[in-house]
C-alpha cells in the first residue's frame, strides 16, 4: 500500500501539514515511477541500437583510411575535396572498436580513434591483382 494512503488512514482530520506531506510524498512516489520507466527506456533503446551496431573486424597491421567528420556535412566541402584522410595502419587495438594508429612511416598518432570512423584501405595494386584473376 502507498505511503500516502497509509498516512491518510492513520490520520482522518486533514490539516494543511498533513495535506502537504502527503503531497511531498506523492510526488516522491512518481517520481521513483518515472526514474524506473526511464531507465527501462533506456535499456531498450540501447539493445536496439546494439542490434543495427556492426563491428568491423579490424585488426592490428591493417590498412585503414581515417573519415575526415568535419567536413562531412554537406556545405563544408568543396565538390572535389577528399573526405578520407590517407592510409594509416592500425597500430594497437584498443577496448571495444577503438584502434591506436600510425602513419605508413611508423610515426604514431596522439589520438584513439573509433572504428566507425574508419574504413580499409585498398592499394591500386591490390585492386589490380584480385581483378586479374
Amino acid at each position: 500500500m502507498p505511503v500516502a494512503k497509509l498516512v491518510q488512514q492513520a490520520e482522518e482530520e486533514s490539516s494543511t501539514l498533513t495535506r502537504r506531506i502527503i503531497r511531498l510524498v506523492e510526488l516522491h512516489e512518481n517520481r521513483e515511477k518515472v526514474g524506473t520507466k526511464l531507465s527501462n527506456y533506456q535499456k531498450r533503446m540501447k539493445s536496439l541500437f546494439d542490434k543495427k551496431a556492426k563491428d568491423t573486424p579490424l585488426q592490428q597491421g591493417d590498412l585503414v583510411l581515417r573519415s575526415n567528420v568535419r567536413r562531412e556535412d554537406k556545405g563544408k566541402h568543396w565538390k572535389f575535396d577528399p573526405l578520407w584522410f590517407d592510409p594509416f595502419k592500425i597500430a594497437e587495438v584498443r577496448g571495444n572498436n577503438t584502434y591506436m594508429l600510425e602513419n605508413l612511416d611508423s610515426e604514431l598518432l596522439d589520438l584513439l580513434v573509433n572504428g566507425e570512423f574508419l574504413k580499409f584501405y585498398f592499394s591500386e595494386l591490390e585492386i589490380y591483382i584480385s581483378c586479374s584473376l
